[in-house]
């Protein structure tokens, strides 16, 4: 179970400068994409939990708008599509509540962007309904007063690991003819390379202060 109302932070840190880099060679990674790398949408909080360990391995930034909303929309989502060409994809649920949650969404984005965000929905789609024979569940909307109660599909019944497959598969294919695999080989090679080149280096922080190489410049 994931809890995304409540958070631990951890800063990392080290003795010297020196050796926080060195340590970071274990967690640097090489963009895969192109460009920019595409950004994931999820309606839910929940739902990217779900998904945030794969965008991680795709390096691809992850959102959730947690319903309807719009200073989020404007403050951060705005600019990280400052790229006209990244690729979008979008996670929501199939009823009233989720369309609309959907249709502001980009109807906002598409306003202050300009750019076209149609055909970006991953899950969950009509199809994926009547192929798996999803049945819906009874749902009550407190936007309203009073509240109206309707049936919907959650992106959720389609389990976890059928919604990282249906988002992992479409980000293999574009990153065609690239491929992961083939990345994360050569992010291994080099953090091979840059081990052996720190381990041959001096931390500056252990030599006499008279030998700093960069003593008196700021």
């Amino acid at each position: 179970m994931v809890d995304e109302t409540r958070d631990l932070y951890v800063f990392q840190h080290a003795r010297t400068i020196f050796n926080f880099v060195r340590n970071s060679v274990e967690y640097a990674r090489i963009n895969p994409w192109p460009g920019e790398p595409p950004l994931i949408i999820c309606e839910s909080r929940s739902l990217a939990g779900v998904l945030y360990p794969l965008a991680q391995d795709y390096l691809c930034d992850i959102a959730s708008t947690n319903g309807q909303c719009g200073g989020f929309l404007h403050t951060d989502l705005v600019p990280a599509l400052a790229d006209n060409d990244r690729i979008v994809l979008y996670l929501g649920d199939w009823d009233i509540s989720g369309h609309q949650i959907e249709n502001n969404t980009r109807s906002v984005l598409e306003k202050e962007t300009g750019r076209w965000l149609d055909g970006t929905r991953i899950a969950i789609t009509q199809e994926q309904i009547d192929e798996r024979g999803i049945e819906p569940v009874w749902k009550k909307d407190g936007r309203y007063h009073p509240p109206k109660t309707h049936f919907a599909y959650e992106t959720e019944a389609l389990g976890q690991g059928e919604i990282t497959r249906l988002v992992r598969e479409p980000l293999d294919d574009l990153l065609l003819p690239v491929r992961l695999e083939d990345v994360k080989e050569r992010e291994r090679v080099q953090r091979v390379l840059m081990r052996k080149k720190f381990g041959r280096m001096i931390d500056p922080a252990d030599q006499p202060e008279d030998e700093w190489p960069f003593k008196g410049q700021s």
